[in-house]
């Protein structure tokens, strides 16, 4: 299992060297999308994950520091698929949204686009809750929502954190959290990735650091102006509370687990 963080900034202005929300994991035979930040997908390209292999892609909630990149996602597998016609049509690409209206509304931007955006694979939206998203042979998903977001009267949930089982190892993905806390239930994992845009990268080490079933690996993205203004200084600083294990990611960065 490879992850491949393609976009590791919160919701500021633009940063040098940072984009938005957005983490490819690759399987043997597939690759999920963890949130869709602008330029995940060119970043992705450049990285040389292979569009055509990816079968999920996972919306935690419909902010636009993590959908902003969808609609040039989707355009660009499109575009891969025009480029290696010969290839055999890929399989069904299913994006899974908290909120089905952020799809519609990404959907409408790209049937203006060349050819209507006609595609011969499928696209399909799939509206999720809590509880099981993706149940297939060697890859389970699961969706908890958390308080990041209000529920608004008569919706359901806005905000997810993922648990991905695959490979046999147990890696979150913690979107936006209201708190760490809400976390705390998933913490023995392998890997959890943690946001800090909200919350500060020595009080969220020190959390987790004191539960007696505690991640094995913590990897900070989704970074805020704290992490953005000194990442060096704070590397050393929750490495001092979580060892080596802690580690603040950056774009670009692989992690193999």
């Amino acid at each position: 299992m490879e992850l491949i963080f393609l976009g590791t900034c919160a919701g500021t202005l633009p940063q040098a060297g940072r984009h938005h929300a957005s983490v490819a994991l690759k399987l043997e035979d597939q690759t999920v999308f963890l949130d869709a930040g602008e330029n995940c997908s060119y970043t992705a390209c450049l990285m040389d994950v292979d569009l055509l292999s990816v079968r999920h892609i996972l919306i935690s909630h419909p902010h636009m520091d993590h959908v902003g990149g969808l609609g040039n996602l989707l355009w660009n597998l499109r575009k891969q698929r025009y480029l290696r016609k010969e290839s055999p049509a890929p399989a069904p690409v299913t994006v899974h949204l908290p909120v089905l209206a952020t799809y519609d509304g990404v959907m409408t931007l790209l049937r203006e686009t060349e050819g209507d955006f006609a595609c011969d694979f499928e696209i399909r939206p799939h509206v999720f809750a809590d509880g099981t998203v993706v149940d297939e042979p060697g890859l389970r998903i699961s969706a908890m929502h958390n308080s990041h977001l209000p529920r608004r009267p008569g919706e359901g949930w806005r905000a997810y954190s993922f648990l991905i089982e695959a490979q046999g190892k147990r890696v979150v993905y913690s979107g936006d959290v209201g708190a760490p806390q809400e976390l705390d239930c998933w913490a023995d994992c392998d890997l959890m990735m943690i946001e800090t845009g909200h919350h500060q990268p020595e009080a969220v080490a020190r959390h987790f650091a004191g539960l007696e079933k505690r991640p094995g690996k913590l990897v900070y993205v989704h970074s805020g102006r704290t992490i953005l203004a000194d990442p060096v200084g704070q590397q050393a600083l929750v490495r001092e509370i979580y060892g080596d294990n802690a580690v603040i990611a950056y774009d670009t960065m692989r992690l193999t687990l």
